[in-house]
This record gives C-alpha cells, sequence and structure tokens, in this order.
C-alpha cells in the first residue's frame, strides 16, 4: 500500500539552507543520522572496514541473492553465479561509500570543530577511562596563553574529590555539563579550565540563535507598540526567553512585590507629562528589576 511504501522509504538527502537557520537544527539531526547509519552497515565501531562478506546490504537484498544461488545451485553453476554476486556486493560497496561522502559534504563547516566537545562532559572528565587526552579537547584556541596552566588543572580535576568541595547544590555532581562547569568555576583552583570550557559551551554552531532573537524581537514589537523603547523591549524578552527555556508558562510566573511595584503606567510610559513613550531613566530602572527576579543564565 502506498502507507507501507511510505513507511519504509529511506529519509532523503536533505540540502543544508543558507537562510533558513530556523529549521537548520533538524536537517543537520537527519543528516547526521543518515551519515551514521550508512558508516554502520560497511565500518565497525574502530571504523575498521567490516569486509565484503560481513557488510549490511539490507534484508530485501540479502534474500534476492539467497533466491538467486539456490535456484543456480539445483543447476550446479552456483560457483559462476556465487563470483558476479560478489561483485554486485563491491559495486554496492562503492556506491555506500560516495553515499556516506555525499552525506558527510551536506554538513556545516562547524561540524569538526564541535566533535569533540562531547569530552567536556563530567561523566568523561571525572573518570580516568573514558577521559580524553587534552590535546583531543575541542577549541583549544580558546584556551590562548593559559593553555600550559589549563592542561594542568585539566589534569588535576580527576583526582579531586567534587563532592567534598561544596561547590555544586547539594554536594551533588550534576550530570549537565553546563552547571557541572558553572560550579567548577566557583572553585579557586580550576577557574581558568572551567572558563575555558564554558567558552567551549556558548560558542555558537550557527546564526540559529540570532534568529530566534529576531523573530521573537518582532513579536513583541509589533506595530501598535512601535514606540515601545530599548530598556522595556529588552525586559519583556528577557522574561519571554526566561519562561521559554524554563518550559515555563506565562500564568504560572510568580510575581513579586517589587515586580509590581515598578510595573505602573507612570514609570513604564510616562515622560514629560505624555503618556506613550518611555522614560529612558524609569525604563532603565524597570529592565534592572525585571533582570535581578529573572534567571537569565542562558545568556551568560
Amino acid at each position: 500500500s502506498e502507507t507501507e511504501c511510505n513507511y519504509q522509504a529511506p529519509l532523503p538527502f536533505q540540502k543544508d539552507s543558507k537562510t533558513r537557520w530556523l529549521v537548520k537544527g533538524k536537517v543537520m539531526f537527519n543528516i547526521l543520522f543518515l551519515r551514521k547509519t550508512l558508516c554502520n552497515r560497511i565500518y565497525n565501531n574502530d571504523g575498521t572496514d567490516k569486509g565484503i562478506e560481513k557488510i549490511d546490504f539490507g534484508a530485501k537484498f540479502q534474500q534476492e541473492v539467497n533466491s538467486h544461488l539456490k535456484e543456480f545451485k539445483e543447476r550446479q553453476q552456483v560457483k559462476e553465479e556465487e563470483s558476479k554476486v560478489l561483485d554486485v556486493k563491491r559495486r554496492c560497496r562503492i556506491f555506500i561509500v560516495e553515499a556516506i561522502d555525499q552525506v558527510g559534504s551536506r554538513l556545516c563547516n562547524a561540524a569538526e570543530a564541535f566533535k569533540n566537545l562531547s569530552l567536556l562532559n563530567p561523566s568523561k572528565v571525572l573518570n580516568q577511562t573514558a577521559k580524553g587526552d587534552f590535546s583531543d579537547l575541542p577549541m583549544l584556541h580558546l584556551a590562548k596563553n593559559n593553555s600550559d596552566e589549563i592542561e594542568q588543572q585539566y589534569r588535576k580535576i580527576t583526582v579531586t574529590d567534587w563532592r567534598l568541595e561544596n561547590v555544586f547544590e547539594n554536594n551533588e555532581i550534576p550530570d549537565d555539563t553546563t552547571k557541572f562547569w558553572l560550579g567548577v568555576y566557583h572553585h579557586e583552583n580550576f577557574k581558568e579550565l572551567a572558563a575555558y570550557a564554558l567558552n567551549c559551551l556558548v560558542t555558537p554552531a550557527s546564526n540559529a540563535i540570532v534568529e530566534r532573537i529576531f523573530s521573537l524581537v518582532t513579536a513583541i514589537k509589533t506595530k501598535p507598540r512601535n514606540r515601545m523603547q530599548i530598556n522595556l523591549l529588552d525586559a519583556i524578552f528577557r522574561i519571554r526567553a526566561h519562561l521559554f527555556e524554563n518550559s515555563i508558562c506565562c500564568k504560572d510566573m510568580r510575581i513579586t512585590g517589587r515586580m509590581i511595584t515598578n510595573f505602573k503606567s507612570d514609570i513604564l510610559y510616562s515622560y514629560g507629562g505624555r503618556i506613550g513613550v518611555a522614560s529612558t531613566s524609569h525604563s532603565q530602572q524597570t529592565a534592572r528589576s525585571a533582570q535581578e527576579e529573572v534567571d537569565i543564565t542562558m545568556f551568560l
């Protein structure tokens, strides 16, 4: 049926878009998934070739081969046909290798730079066996002139009992990479290493974040609100970003007394006795109050 055909059809080779950054993540996921699937067919986990007889050409291909050889086995011509089947497998392997190269060419240029970013995960950093070499860490150019000191701290971080250092909440080592390095940053002996790791983690892979900011600003500052000043716009944007980042609905946001005190028309929109334009001093005060009440760690 048409439904079964659609279900069994492989994912198409999608091209990367240079303008639609908002959908780039989904495209990149599909491309990486396709490449990994193809590599698993012909390569072992360590990257070595599986050999022509162990390559996964698919169940349907193998079924057709077995049926074809069975037919010629009865005629006692199986050796000649096995040679032909082997030749077909070699050509199929060449096709798969070319497909892997084609999928790889659709990856963004930043893919290589972010390849070893997982080495900063606490499950690897604090594990002697899973821990990578310092030279394998990503974006070592961010270490600048502190590379020697950062390397020494990277070697010492494994032998430190972080449950006794009082830098994490409840003295529990977080699984989240960002929270882990934010805690390590508060340790005076590992500040340079933590600063380097955080710089790696906040480096954007694309313009997607910037495009999202443009879209959100456009949604906030509409034509009827075109006289909104930058400080009020900034405060509203940070609140919305906080709610979105933490999956909080606006109806669940807790309003403090300080917010209510500053949320008045004479403060937000008064200017020289006229309503409609936010004064600079008052809007700055409102923005600062909103920023103090809202967690904005995603922008740090």
